[in-house]
């Protein structure tokens, strides 16, 4: 099929028409016709207009992307787990790479995240290092609620306030709610992984 040759009203690049450039539908002539820019002028228009409307309707944007989160939370889920696992390798060199270039942000951003959700994260470590000792008997549901209990309790009355294990899992002592006491930072660094420790004063300690 032969093409003929144009040239850019914008850049004056001369090209062929069905590769250089872009078609639209004419009302008037009733037929498709072929833009009088090139493809590459008609991008760049395309990026510079886009940007000045983001900028001046950000808020509006924000709001209807919000909305439709909102909305179609699930949906999105599901297409982010799809393309993860169909592209798994390619999402996790990403990722890589922005952390290595974003290493203070990254250090920032785990700072705030640990403080919203001290006591789930802390919870989470212990019990990853009892399954790593196989220190972690089979738990019911109010037995691992009471532990995440004992964690949050720790995280309301301060930095001063640790969840200690009374038998450490050091010394085969079980990651369980019946092992479980809530300390003073000072007697729970003292203590360690003694198990011949003195008892904690009336003040130091207690158990729900």
């Amino acid at each position: 099929m032969s093409s003929k040759i144009r040239i850019c009203s914008r850049c004056s690049k001369i090209g062929l028409e069905n590769i250089e450039y872009s078609m639209y539908w004419s009302v008037e002539r009733g037929k498709y016709r072929y833009q009088s820019q090139c493809k590459e002028c008609l991008n760049k228009y395309a990026r510079k207009h886009n940007k000045k409307y983001y900028r001046d309707n950000s808020d509006k944007i924000l709001k209807h992307k919000k909305e439709y989160h909102k909305k179609n939370r699930r949906k999105i889920l599901e297409k982010k787990k799809e393309h993860y696992y169909n592209n798994k390798e390619h999402v996790l060199s990403l990722k890589k790479a922005w952390k290595d270039k974003n290493k203070d942000k990254v250090k920032e951003m785990s700072i705030r995240d640990y403080k919203k959700h001290k006591a789930r994260i802390n919870a989470q470590r212990v019990k990853r290092r009892a399954l790593k000792i196989n220190q972690t008997p089979n738990l019911t549901e109010n037995e691992k609620k009471k532990i995440e209990v004992y964690y949050m309790i720790s995280q309301y009355l301060g930095e001063e306030w640790h969840v200690d294990h009374i038998t450490p899992l050091s010394k085969k002592g079980l990651h369980h709610p019946d092992n479980l006491q809530i300390t003073t930072k000072k007697y729970n660094l003292e203590k360690s992984d003694k198990t011949d420790f003195r008892e904690p004063d009336i003040l130091e300690y207690f158990r729900i």
